[in-house]
């Protein structure tokens, strides 16, 4: 990669990251198009109804297209694509760092960064193999492919000296291990235990889940248990909660404007597909939900 491509390289991922977060709230916007955002248990009912659409309303060419449109689905376990892909990127990240850099030291901080994004894409693979139980269940591929975008573009989000020119200059924002302040390494230490824990939460949450849909073998179909204990007592999706946090700490580790604004996607996309999950469960557990009249999607008391 030449100098003028590394230059513009953070610019472009700024744009990158903007539009996702532009596209989620358009998602939002307009309900019609909120099959892009479903997955699973979301996606499986919301595929049944559009097909019903498209077969049995031949007069309306909108509803047509919307329902050509949502079955464009793949495999959920595909997930697992999108986790090999962040491991592999963060892995080739790590060896362009190495090549680019005059200087043989790399910034500590960025390591980390790309070293905890590596585990959280390992631990994330793990229990697509182990704990989640797919079955049939599919996602739409715009999500998909955006997964896979999302999964690939981030190592470099994390690296932001790749960005820099060939004198080696670092960014001012962006807070090195080597010669941090006592602020900013503490800062930096409660983000990286912040992340542990998140990851570990997030971890026993999607067990939650995986324990909460039983399989009735036979007919195949599918009965759902409502989520109880620890933060599903408050929101609907704390594994997105956790998720949220992770990044969040990725922010704190750098502190520069290119996390930031990766930050403001993830929390973008997780709100509104949170917001979708706390409808699904609106419209299958009315009477649990009469007794949870302040459950939030993914933020407690707020959202």
């Amino acid at each position: 990669m030449n100098l003028i491509s590394r230059q513009d390289l953070g610019h472009r991922l700024h744009l990158v990251w903007c539009a996702l977060a532009a596209a989620s709230w358009l998602v939002k916007l307009f309900p019609q198009l909120d099959f892009v955002s479903k997955h699973g248990k979301l996606n499986d009912s919301v595929s049944t109804q559009h097909r019903h659409i498209s077969c049995g309303d031949n007069t309306s060419a909108g509803a047509s297209v919307a329902g050509a449109l949502a079955a464009l689905t793949v495999p959920k376990y595909w997930f697992t694509h999108l986790y090999i892909t962040g491991i592999a990127t963060t892995l080739i990240t790590l060896l362009q760092r190495r090549v680019w850099s005059r200087d043989e030291s790399i910034v500590a901080t960025e390591t980390v960064c790309l070293g905890l994004f590596a585990l959280h894409c390992t631990r994330r693979l793990l229990e697509c193999w182990y704990v989640i139980e797919f079955g049939e269940s599919r996602m739409h591929t715009s999500g998909y492919l955006v997964g896979l975008l999302h999964y690939l573009l981030v190592p470099m989000s994390l690296s932001p000296s790749l960005s820099l020119s060939v004198s080696g200059a670092r960014t001012p924002s962006v807070h090195t291990f080597e010669h941090s302040t006592m602020q900013a390494s503490t800062t930096q230490i409660a983000a990286i235990l912040i992340f542990f824990v998140a990851s570990y939460f997030q971890h026993m949450y999607h067990r939650v889940l995986s324990s909460s849909t039983i399989k009735h073998t036979g007919s195949g179909k599918k009965q759902y248990i409502f989520p109880r204990g620890g933060l599903f007592n408050y929101v609907s999706c704390p594994h997105y909660t956790c998720e949220i946090m992770i990044y969040i700490c990725f922010n704190l580790l750098l502190q520069e404007k290119n996390t930031c604004i990766l930050l403001i996607w993830v929390i973008s996309n997780l709100s509104v597909v949170a917001q979708v999950n706390l409808e699904w469960y609106k419209r299958m557990f009315p009477s649990e939900m009469e007794k949870k009249k302040n459950w939030k999607s993914c933020i407690p008391f707020l959202y």
